[in-house]
Parts: structure tokens; C-alpha cells; sequence
């Protein structure tokens, strides 16, 4: 037996009180409540009239979202408390070999929290509301001109659809991996400055500074959530970054892989428009 690494020592390893039904569907029932209380209560005579100041009225709710997510995935990540939910926490690891690793006691699969449950379940309630909003209260109010990219319908649908999946999961106790998750709900971070690039450019007050903080926020948050989730995967290892990734299950390295090569393309695409602007505006004052 290996001990365990000394990167998880504050898991304890013993099993977390079961979570009722009520503290995930709960939770996801609250937050699309919420959520649509807070977009019809903030709503004023200019948003139901302008296409601008409806998208920038969904905006600011989305903004303040990932303010209040980010914060508490942080607070939730840094807890002592996380625990698992077998009674032996050192089983064989094959480190050696070239199989999958054993990570039938890995925290970062396998522990658990309340409040990490309770945040996929609030960002599963937003999600829901974000999609109704912009698929449909938008359209409605102001007309084609508000409606969003069906990409990003689509894409918050889909996110919002698998973290609904994982209540089901959550709702007895069995859910997993949601270490992970939280990682990757860290990517959400660098969206208040993306809503703040779109108000700036509709105001016009463009600012090339804003697009900076934005693109460097964006790498920072889109590769580093990945990094770190690795980091930690490979911790219980004593497996570097690229050693463990290597060691990842197929589905596992495929999914890693594209969500770095998709992130990493969009990257390139907003660092390519942001030359091509600055380069515009510089020729334009000679």
C-alpha cells in the first residue's frame, strides 16, 4: 500500500451524511426562480424597447453570475472538508504501468461536497433560465434584433443539460468527479470582462486596454482551469501535467484535448480581431 499524497491530506475519508433530494432539485428549482425573478424585476421600459439594452440587461445578470460563482467554486475548492466516501484511501495505484490509473480513491473523483453539490445545482437552474432567456424572452420582447448566436443558445443548453444529468447523480449521493467540475466552472471567470468588452463597444468607448485584460483573463482561466484540474488528478499519482495526461482514459484525453484545442482556436480568432483593429486604428492616425 501507497500512502496517500500529500496533496490531499486534508480530505478526510470518511462518508459524507446522504443528500436528499431536496438539496439538488432544490437548489436547481431556486436558482431558475431567482434568476427570473431577478431579469423580470430589473427590467426597465428601455429594455422591453431596445435590442441593446435587453442584451446588455441579460448581460449584467450573467456578469454578476460568474462573479458570485467564481467566488464561491473558490471558497468550495479551498474547503478542508471534502471527503470521500470509501473506508480504505490507499488502494494499489499503477504508476509503472502503461493501464488506465486506479482512482477508486482519487479525491478528485471521488470526494464529495455540499456546497460543490449545491453550485453545479445553482449553475444547472442558471443555465436553464439563461437559455429561456436568450432563446426566447429576448426574441419576444424586442424582436430578431435581440435574439443571440444559436451557438450560444446551443452551447449553454448542452452545459445546462449534462449538469442537469449530474443532480440525478447527486440526488443519491453518487455523484463524482465534481472536483472536476468545479475546475472547470472556473473558466466562467473572465466573462465579466467579456460583457464589459460588449457594453464598451456599444457605448462607444472601445477601450484596448479592456481587450487585453480580456484575451490575457481568457488564456488565464480557459488553459489554467485544465492545468490545474491535471495537476491535482496527477498529485494523487505522482504524476507530472503531460505524464498524466498521457494516462487519462481515451474519452478523458480526447474530451481534454478538445476543450483546449476549441478554446485555444477561439483564442487565436479574438487575438487575430483585436491586431486587425488595433493595426486599423494606428494606420488611420498616420
Amino acid at each position: 500500500m501507497t500512502s496517500t499524497s500529500p496533496a490531499f491530506n486534508h480530505l478526510h475519508v470518511n462518508t459524507m451524511p446522504p443528500v436528499d433530494t431536496l438539496s439538488s432539485w432544490g437548489t436547481l428549482v431556486l436558482s431558475i426562480a431567482c434568476n427570473t425573478l431577478v431579469f423580470q424585476a430589473t427590467r426597465t421600459p428601455n429594455t422591453k424597447s431596445s435590442a441593446t439594452a435587453a442584451s446588455g440587461h441579460v448581460r449584467a445578470i450573467s456578469a454578476s453570475h460568474s462573479i458570485l460563482v467564481t467566488i464561491l467554486t473558490i471558497i468550495a475548492l479551498r474547503q478542508q472538508h471534502w471527503q470521500l466516501s470509501l473506508d480504505d484511501p490507499t488502494p494499489p495505484r499503477d504508476v509503472d504501468g502503461d493501464g488506465n490509473l486506479d482512482d477508486a480513491a482519487n479525491p478528485m473523483i471521488q470526494g464529495r461536497s455540499r456546497l460543490a453539490n449545491m453550485i453545479t445545482s445553482w449553475e444547472a437552474g442558471y443555465l436553464l433560465y439563461d437559455t429561456w432567456a436568450m432563446a426566447y424572452a429576448l426574441p419576444r420582447t424586442v424582436g430578431r434584433s435581440a435574439r443571440p448566436s444559436p451557438v450560444m443558445v446551443t452551447h449553454h443548453a448542452l452545459i445546462g443539460a449534462g449538469l442537469l444529468y449530474l443532480q440525478h447523480y447527486i440526488a443519491r449521493g453518487k455523484e463524482r468527479g465534481v472536483r472536476v467540475i468545479l475546475g472547470l466552472l472556473l473558466m466562467n471567470a473572465s466573462n465579466p470582462l467579456l460583457h464589459a468588452r460588449w457594453w464598451a463597444r456599444k457605448t462607444g468607448r472601445q477601450s484596448r486596454f479592456l481587450d487585453a485584460a480580456f484575451l490575457v483573463a481568457f488564456a488565464g482561466v480557459r488553459f489554467g482551469s485544465v492545468a490545474w484540474i491535471l495537476r491535482q488528478y496527477g498529485a494523487y499519482h505522482r504524476l507530472g501535467l503531460v505524464d498524466v495526461f498521457g494516462r487519462l482514459r481515451t474519452p478523458c484525453k480526447v474530451g481534454t484535448a478538445s476543450l483546449v484545442g476549441l478554446n485555444g482556436v477561439w483564442w487565436l480568432w479574438m487575438c487575430k480581431n483585436f491586431a486587425q483593429r488595433y493595426v486599423e486604428k494606428t494606420k488611420k492616425r498616420i
